[in-house]
């Protein structure tokens, strides 16, 4: 039977690995949350980037730029009223303002902001789409199913936009058209992550 360990055996045991922590390791347990802190104040609209990274060099600037971009890229996504927030589009220039290699930044950021343009306009569409042959599939099935037993029900003035059955489909529809912008976005955001 394996030994239980107690909370003190367990902190000793994480004390003990700490001191095996190169310095690099330590500067990023240190600068990583200062860049968290620093894009949360900016988003806020209560810090400025390029500010809170002067006269930082080095490993330190690149780990408080790490945490800037986790902070930042958390707010780049779909919006789920086809509409982009003000928070996306910050973001995103606040990610691009601190990268050294601003033209390629910007670059990925410009097929961002073209991704989420498709994704509001064409994938609104697609949206609207699926749910008009959701629509006709549902009622179709549901005049056939009258149809069989014999009802006369006027299927065409049914709801069928409220039976859960068609709700069901519906958001499994749209599951599938966002998850490819989904992948394109994760894609175009690793790729900015990435850039120096």
């Amino acid at each position: 039977m394996s030994e239980i360990k107690s909370a003190f055996e367990i902190a000793m045991e994480r004390i003990n690995k700490m001191s095996d922590a190169t310095d690099s390791d330590k500067l990023k347990w240190k600068f990583v949350p200062e860049g968290k802190d620093l894009a949360m104040k900016y988003l806020k609209g209560e810090a400025s980037l390029e500010e809170g990274l002067a006269g930082r060099s080095g490993e330190e600037a690149a780990f408080v730029k790490e945490g800037i971009v986790e902070v930042l890229a958390d707010q780049i996504i779909l919006p789920n009223n086809d509409k982009i927030s003000p928070q996306f589009t910050k973001a995103l220039d606040g990610i691009v303002s601190i990268k050294d290699e601003k033209a390629m930044a910007q670059q990925i950021a410009d097929a961002i902001n073209q991704l989420m343009d498709h994704f509001v306009t064409q994938g609104a569409e697609q949206r609207k789409q699926a749910a008009d042959m959701l629509k006709e599939s549902f009622a179709g099935k549901l005049k056939a199913a009258a149809t069989q037993k014999r009802l006369a029900i006027d299927t065409s003035a049914l709801n069928v936009e409220a039976l859960p059955q068609y709700q069901e489909e519906y958001s499994k529809v749209v599951q599938q058209i966002n998850e490819q912008y989904q992948l394109q976005l994760n894609e175009l955001k690793h790729y900015l992550s990435e850039i120096k």
